[in-house]
C-alpha cells in the first residue's frame, strides 16, 4: 500500500464523511497535501460546491497535512481535531476541486513539532486553499490541537 493509500485509508476511517464527498489523497507529506474531490456528491442548488463540503474539503487537507508531519516525525497522535476556523469564499466551484494545505513555514512545522514532543498537547494554525480550474476559490485559516499517544511505561501522576 502507498503512503498516499494508506492516509486515504485512514482519512476514510477516522472521518467517513471523506468517504461519502469523494475525496482522494493525490499528494501528502509534511511539507504540503493535495486532495481532490468530485463536484456532484458536493454541489448545492444552484450548482456549484455546497459551502459546507468546501470547508469540509479545506479541514481535511489541513488534518491530513498535521496526520503527515507527525508521521514524518515518527511520532504516535492520541487525538487530533479542529479547535476552530474561519473560511474566506472568493470564487465559485462549479467542477471538480482540490484541497490543497501547507504550513506557513518550516519554522512553523519545526515550532508545532518541538511543542509537541516537549508538552505532548499542543495547537497549530494551518491554512488551506480550495482551488478549481487553477483558481483560488476559498482558504481556509484553522487551529488544530494535536495529542500524542502517551506510552503505557509511563508513570501516570495524578
Amino acid at each position: 500500500m502507498t503512503a498516499f493509500a494508506a492516509l486515504e485509508k485512514l482519512l476514510h476511517q477516522e472521518i467517513p464523511l471523506s468517504r461519502e464527498m469523494g475525496v482522494s489523497v493525490v499528494a501528502a507529506s509534511a511539507d504540503g497535501v493535495r486532495i481532490v474531490a468530485p463536484l456532484t456528491p458536493n454541489i448545492n442548488y444552484s450548482g456549484t460546491g455546497f459551502g459546507g463540503s468546501l470547508y469540509s474539503a479545506a479541514v481535511l487537507s489541513c488534518w491530513l497535512l498535521v496526520q503527515a508531519t507527525i508521521k514524518s516525525a515518527e511520532l504516535e497522535l492520541d487525538m487530533l481535531v479542529i479547535q476552530s476556523g474561519s473560511m474566506e469564499y472568493l470564487h465559485p466551484v462549479d467542477s471538480d476541486f482540490e484541497g490543497q494545505a501547507s504550513w506557513s513555514s518550516d519554522e512553523a512545522r519545526a515550532r508545532f513539532l518541538s511543542g509537541l514532543r516537549r508538552r505532548r498537547l499542543f495547537r497549530t494554525e494551518v491554512s488551506a486553499q480550495i482551488i478549481c480550474k487553477d483558481i483560488v476559490c476559498a482558504q481556509l485559516a484553522g487551529r488544530f490541537v494535536a495529542q500524542l499517544r502517551t506510552s503505557p511505561y509511563e508513570v501516570q501522576r495524578g
